[in-house]
């Protein structure tokens, strides 16, 4: 899963209280972002030759889902904004990450053509943790709760207080397909997830 800010900024408002910072961003400085010019991003002081940002929200007020339980179900599939998304809200402790450790796709960039009618992604920035300065390139996010990815639906369920047997049912419905399942990047078992 990816996405872009436009897509997080619209759900966001929804699930937070209070301003609150989500993740840092970096890019080179003299280099053209595809973060420039976000309306939830805001310039904060930086290393030399690097322009920062944070991501935050601005809540929507009179939101009824400020305070519901949040899970975020996480695989080896979750990549990129997804990734972004997850870390927000898992580095804020507003969602229960659960599942698996995502994919490592933690830099940001643009595609540009190149010879031969070719394209290239070429990373401009990173995007990271403002309490740890850890990014998730390559590692991922771990999950809070550490399920096969095939059980994280059911986990969140009971979690939320479906019963048991009610959730197995829906989890088998809507839950993800064998192929969902062995389709994925890992790290390699010694790399942990921040």
């Amino acid at each position: 899963m990816g996405g872009r800010l436009s897509e997080m900024d619209a759900i966001f408002p929804y699930l937070f209280d209070k301003e609150t910072v989500l993740v840092g961003m970096d890019a080179r400085e003299g280099v053209r972002s595809p973060m420039d010019g976000g309306p939830m991003l805001r310039p904060v002081e930086s290393p030399n030759g690097v322009v920062r940002r944070v991501h935050f929200v601005v809540p929507k007020a009179g939101s009824q889902l400020a305070k519901v339980k949040v899970f975020v179900l996480a695989s080896g599939r979750t990549g990129s904004a997804g990734e972004h998304f997850a870390l927000a809200l898992k580095r804020t402790g507003r969602a229960t990450v659960i599942g698996e450790t995502t994919y490592g796709a933690g830099n940001f960039g643009s595609t540009e053509q190149i010879a031969g009618g070719f394209q290239a992604f070429i990373p401009v920035g990173r995007t990271f943790d403002p309490d740890t300065d850890k990014g998730w390139d390559y590692f991922g996010i771990a999950p809070n709760i550490a399920v096969p990815v095939e059980l994280a639906l059911l986990e969140a369920l009971v979690r939320s207080g479906v019963a048991k047997d009610q959730a197995e049912i829906f989890s088998a419905k809507h839950g993800p397909a064998a192929a969902d399942v062995t389709l994925k990047r890992k790290a390699p078992a010694s790399v942990a997830g921040i």
